[in-house]
């Protein structure tokens, strides 16, 4: 039987859009080099930012109005879709030896579990999933992940889960009617829920049942961070996509899976 791992955790901090991407690129590496699983917790700096996948094409982000509104855009090292960050959002970063999961559906699965916990430990219900990267409440969206192999060796996977929508502004940025995405997507405010004092109940809620040990940056990772968020904010980095993807969107809601249902009865 191998010994259960030590996960790292870092403490909480809020970046920039540019720094956030980079600290995130940096504990993918550091556990496909052999590092210990590594947990993050974190917020987005100023009035939030919009981030778009490595392959998406800059055109789908409302570039004008979010440099009129002090928010920050970046191409993620992930794929998907535009999604805005706000600066209350709850976001993560998961990064896993592929031996300790085995897969993508796994580390998303292990996710889903954390932060279905969390919503019903806000009295939160009606939760479904859409393929273990989206969670909706009442069939509105209310977190998104991206899940991602760094060198075929360590399974990554961040997302964010929303906690105060301004739906006009948000609208704007995504070239959607207010309507429409007041229709698909949801936010812990929005379901008459408090949003403050959560940040410890979000933690608790990745951190059960694993060994973990709260920890830094090394210095290396700190000056790979330094050069890569300097990357990030490249205009050849941030225009290097090709392909239109649009907004973050929903699915149909599916029913929880039946193991997480059977864990979550024994909570």
């Amino acid at each position: 039987m191998t010994d259960k791992p030590v996960w790292r955790i870092l403490p909480w901090r809020t970046d920039d859009a540019y720094t956030c991407m980079a600290i995130d690129k940096v504990i993918a590496e550091s556990v496909a080099a052999g590092g210990s699983p590594t947990l993050r917790f974190y917020r987005w700096a100023g009035n939030g930012a919009v981030s778009y996948g490595a392959s998406q094409n800059i055109a789908d982000v409302a570039v004008d109005f979010c440099r009129e509104q002090g928010v920050s855009h970046v191409r993620r090292f992930t794929e998907a879709r535009t999604m805005y960050h706000g600066p209350t959002d709850l976001t993560y970063a998961m990064a896993v030896p592929v031996s300790l999961y085995g897969n993508r559906a796994r580390i998303g699965a292990v996710i889903s579990l954390n932060i279905i916990y969390f919503l019903r430990q806000l009295e939160l219900h009606e939760i479904t999933h859409s393929g273990f990267t989206s969670i909706l409440i009442h069939g509105r969206k209310i977190s998104g992940s991206v899940p991602y192999f760094e060198q075929r060796k360590a399974l990554f996977q961040h997302g964010s889960i929303f906690c105060d929508l301004d739906y006009n502004f948000v609208a704007q940025m995504y070239g959607l009617s207010k309507e429409n995405l007041r229709e698909t997507t949801t936010s812990i405010r929005e379901e008459s829920r408090e949003i403050e004092g959560i940040d410890a109940l979000f933690q608790h809620s990745f951190l059960r049942g694993i060994d973990f040990k709260l920890d830094a940056l090394t210095e290396q990772e700190q000056e790979r961070i330094s050069t890569l968020k300097e990357a990030f904010a490249t205009e050849a980095w941030l225009s290097g996509g090709e392909i239109s993807r649009g907004a973050c969107s929903t699915h149909a809601g599916l029913p929880i899976p039946g193991f997480v249902t059977r864990i979550l009865a024994n909570k």
